[in-house]
């Protein structure tokens, strides 16, 4: 059997990932697909459009046949913890047998390049990047700036010397590449799940599909495509009220559109206010800001002058971003501050010898084989499946950290659900089953 493996957070699962799973399936001639998806909170840093189930039967009636949730602590994390987290699970599996990612830029040559490049950083990458930053660049720019700088600068010694390029192991990029190269955070990402490869010397082959939609950040769906990021599909869920249906269905697959919600638009404005009020008490009470994932010192102090200010969580944000403070950066911080994720959870986390743990959100019947080849080939990696028999079967520190995915969870169904609807309890939850 052979078995391919994506990274996902399907929020909203759309056309484009329907693509990539048949593209994955095509270019590895994988038998099973298994999918590492984000649970009920996300990487840039929010709750997600819909929750984990509703997401897995998505993306199980979407061609997926094993969906497993990525831990809170590393779903809400920086490119390297988001990365770091799900390549861990898939190798833990020990029957994966590729990793098939999009991206804007499927070269593999430079994509590897650049994850071997982001792990040594030369000593003049780094001297050109702390320039930058103390010229008052965000980290993003100045990275980017300080990989054109040192790429010229290699260029410009080799021409100097008079070396054939042919003949010379010249850096694959060209300089006025590297926007293309580092702006796009699937591109990011790619590098990402190569680095994390190669941390856990994995034999999971890497397999680069290009993105073909609209573009991460695009706002607007490409009609004539029938394709769209998830970025506009949300825009137009929190922006259309009651005609975001309208609007969005064309770019869900078919087989997907009945798990979508009816409700969909006034719960995800309901969950959004009660993020307000959570997230504005956590600053409130809380002595010390430092302590949680993404909030330096520097940033809590400016946290703290500002708090007489928040309104609302966005308009908070507004206030807080700067040149070195990125929105990305700030809202992941307070996203962790909310949910109480701390940088001790954080490398508890990454100083596990292997995955702590993976829970099943969700299966095909016809693909319980591979849970079997699982079972039989899995390099230490707990499988849950029922949450009542977490207790038993995880470590005092593996449970605690289950507990974080549990409460944040709990507190998402709070936040998400309608006053008169009784609240579903993540110990009655089973695994989707189609």
């Amino acid at each position: 059997m052979k078995v391919a493996g994506i990274i996902a957070e399907y929020n909203p699962f759309h056309n484009g990932h329907l693509y990539q799973i048949k593209k994955a399936r095509e270019l590895t001639g994988a038998d099973r697909v298994v999918i590492v998806m984000s649970g009920d909170f996300v990487q840039r840093g929010s709750a997600a459009i819909t929750d984990k189930y509703v997401r897995t039967r998505m993306a199980l009636e979407g061609g997926a046949d094993l969906v497993l949730e990525l831990p809170v602590v590393a779903s809400t994390g920086s490119a390297e913890y988001f990365a770091g987290g799900a390549v861990r699970i898939l190798n833990a599996l020990g029957c994966v047998d590729c990793l098939s990612f999009g991206c804007e830029n499927p070269d593999m040559e430079q994509l590897l390049y650049l994850a071997d490049f982001f792990d040594e950083e030369p000593s003049e990458y780094q001297s050109f990047l702390q320039r930058h930053m103390q010229e008052g660049m965000t980290f993003p720019a100045a990275r980017e700036q300080a990989l054109r700088d040192f790429i010229a600068q290699r260029a410009a010694a080799a021409q100097t010397s008079g070396r054939d390029p042919e003949d010379d192991d010249l850096i694959p990029i060209d300089p006025e590449d590297t926007p293309s190269l580092l702006r796009s955070p699937n591109n990011i990402l790619a590098v990402e799940y190569l680095r994390a490869l190669r941390r856990c010397s994995s034999s999971i082959e890497p397999v680069a599909i290009e993105r073909t939609d609209s573009g991460f950040r695009s706002v607007t769906p490409d009609s004539a495509s029938g394709l769209s990021s998830a970025n506009a599909l949300r825009h137009l869920i929190r922006n259309r009220s009651q005609s975001w249906q309208t609007e969005v269905i064309p770019y869900i697959p078919e087989s997907s559109r009945r798990a979508m919600p009816s409700d969909l638009w006034e719960r995800d404005s309901l969950e959004r206010r009660h993020y307000d009020f959570l997230l504005h008490y956590r600053l409130l009470s809380e002595c010390s800001l430092s302590r949680y994932l993404d909030v330096s010192m520097e940033l809590e102090k400016r946290i703290q002058s500002l708090l007489p200010m928040y309104r609302t969580s966005d308009r908070f944000l507004d206030l807080l971003k700067t040149r070195p403070f990125t929105e990305a950066r700030c809202r992941r911080a307070l996203l962790h501050i909310a949910l109480g994720i701390t940088k001790e959870d954080a490398e508890t986390f990454r100083q596990e010898s292997t995955a702590p743990y993976a829970r099943i959100l969700g299966f095909r019947k016809e693909s319980t084989d591979l849970l079997h080849e699982i079972k039989q080939n899995n390099r230490g990696i707990t499988l849950i499946s029922k949450v009542a028999d977490a207790g038993q079967i995880l470590s005092r520190t593996q449970k605690r950290l289950f507990d974080k995915d549990l409460y944040t969870s709990s507190l998402y169904e709070l936040m998400a659900a309608p006053q008169d609807e009784v609240m579903r309890s993540e110990y009655h939850r089973s695994p989707v089953k189609i």
